[in-house]
């Protein structure tokens, strides 16, 4: 079934077939295998991450709302953990510098968090990651920078990927260090 959709169907007609398929718990498993192929086909060709995200941009509710709220309660159901690649690894980062989560006051940075993962889910809509799962992912790819291990990062994904990457890690330690700097000072005066 899947080798007759890649080949009959173009791409506006597959994702409009996977984001109905996502819907019905009995083809979700199809969807998401699909879905795989699908970006792994986009990827392949080059295309870029919003590009992507113009093809999916057709997974809205009929209301015209994202599905945030379902998307929430399907991941608390058991739904698959969102796997972050190369290409999401570089928005992921550009959304943390966007809106500086360890800045956030106190009491603030899951609502913080919650932003970054609001702005994935806007360029990847088929997205299921939380804050949580943002917050865990870019402390991950910082604790791997420090170590200076990013060539393990490189299992899947473009050349350009890894370095735009690698340097909005560079970007985001930075940030991060500077952050805890002037933090460290202002205690130090009080």
């Amino acid at each position: 079934m899947l080798n007759t959709l890649r080949k009959n169907y173009v791409d506006k007609a597959l994702v409009e077939m996977l984001v109905a398929a996502k819907k019905d718990p009995t083809t979700n498993t199809i969807a998401t295998n699909l879905e795989l192929l699908l970006l792994t086909r986009w990827l392949d060709e080059k295309k870029q991450p919003l590009s992507i995200a113009h093809w999916l941009s057709s997974d809205k509710s009929a209301d015209g709302a994202s599905g945030d709220a379902a998307d929430d309660s399907a991941q608390k159901k058991g739904k698959k953990a969102f796997r972050f690649l190369p290409s999401s690894d570089v928005i992921l980062l550009k959304e943390v510098i966007k809106h500086t989560p360890w800045a956030a006051g106190h009491g603030k940075t899951e609502a913080s968090w919650g932003k970054v993962a609001s702005g994935i889910k806007a360029a990847l809509p088929l997205c299921t990651a939380d804050g949580k799962a943002c917050r865990r992912r870019f402390y991950t790819l910082i604790k791997i920078y420090k170590r200076e291990e990013l060539e393990s990062l490189r299992a899947s994904g473009t050349t350009e990927d890894y370095e735009e990457r690698e340097q909005l890690l560079t970007d985001c330690f930075a940030l991060t260090e500077g952050h805890a700097q002037q933090k460290a000072k202002l205690k130090k005066k009080n």
